[in-house]
């Protein structure tokens, strides 16, 4: 069992820094959880964006971990299979994209077995892990999710200035290493995104959002920072942010264009510098199934 493990193993041996993690959320423009219903088109897609950020991964030979959008599956049968012959991760990301806190326990059970389920049948390979769309996850649904076959969620933020992130309690949990906990008496992970302090808050940085926001030369900074805390990083991106549509979005609010479309020009160019930047200092770039099995087998 992983407590006997927990107990034995020499964790100076087991050396994490410089690791890093892409997670890839393969969801579409109008799935974002702070547009109102009369926001949404679903009639344009802007999921030519995955296009664009494989290519980055491929041409910086990174491998990344995909967490699919149940209901966009059809339409990534394709890509989905070369992703995943091609050595990257494939992960659920929910069926609808609705927020689990926003659902009944059963909801919830459904989404996540349909999805797990319509991806194993289709890569023909074991789904692993779970990311909650928008970090939307309490302690009862996480045990919803690791009784009903999950191995490890990445769904913790600690970052109290967003209004829709949950707050998901690790009781119980033993931190293996910074951002990864490790359940005592399971083989469950959960792997936290990490946080840095700015102008005295302590805010997120390695998301797509504020990938797009931070200027190159303060991301570089955090990410040195994390080297010095040996502290692994975790990301996620989304398709719309790589883009190359200039779609006229005139219902939305001016508060949700600018969200959506900050940075979006710049972000694969900077995305592929940040890469480059991080290879070249000796970061390796993992899968999470990677991690995990790095740790439980």
């Amino acid at each position: 069992m992983i407590g006997n493990f927990l107990s034995s193993v020499n964790f100076n041996k087991i050396n994490f820094s410089k690791t890093a993690v892409i997670g890839l959320d393969v969801e579409d423009w109008y799935h974002l959880d702070y547009l109102s219903e009369k926001e949404k088109n679903i009639d344009i897609s802007m999921l030519d964006g995955f296009d664009t950020i494989m290519q980055i991964l491929n041409q910086n030979n990174c491998k990344a971990t995909l967490f699919v959008v149940g209901e966009i599956i059809n339409l990534m049968k394709i890509k989905l299979l070369e992703a995943t012959n091609n050595g990257y991760e494939i992960g659920c990301h929910g069926y609808t994209h609705k927020r689990p806190l926003l659902m009944t326990n059963i909801e919830f059970i459904d989404e996540i077995t349909k999805t797990k389920k319509i991806l194993e049948n289709l890569i023909n390979k074991k789904v692993e892990g779970f990311r909650a769309p928008c970090f939307s996850l309490d302690r009862d649904k996480l045990n919803l999710l690791f009784k009903n076959d999950y191995n490890y969620d990445s769904s913790k933020m600690d970052f109290k200035h967003h209004k829709l992130y949950g707050k998901l309690d690790l009781e119980g949990f033993t931190e293996y290493k910074k951002n990864i906990h490790v359940l005592k008496e399971s083989n469950k992970i959960e792997f936290q995104l990490p946080t840095t302090k700015f102008l005295n808050q302590t805010i997120p940085f390695s998301g797509g959002g504020y990938i797009r926001l931070f200027p190159l030369y303060f991301l570089k900074k955090f990410i040195k920072e994390k080297e010095v805390n040996q502290e692994p990083i975790f990301m996620y991106l989304h398709p719309f942010e790589f883009s190359k549509k200039n779609i006229n979005f005139s219902k939305l609010s001016k508060k949700n264009y600018f969200r959506m479309n900050i940075g979006r020009k710049s972000l694969p160019s900077k995305f592929n510098s940040l890469i480059k930047f991080m290879k070249e200092r000796g970061w390796k770039f993992l899968t999470f199934k990677n991690i995990y099995e790095s740790i439980i087998k």
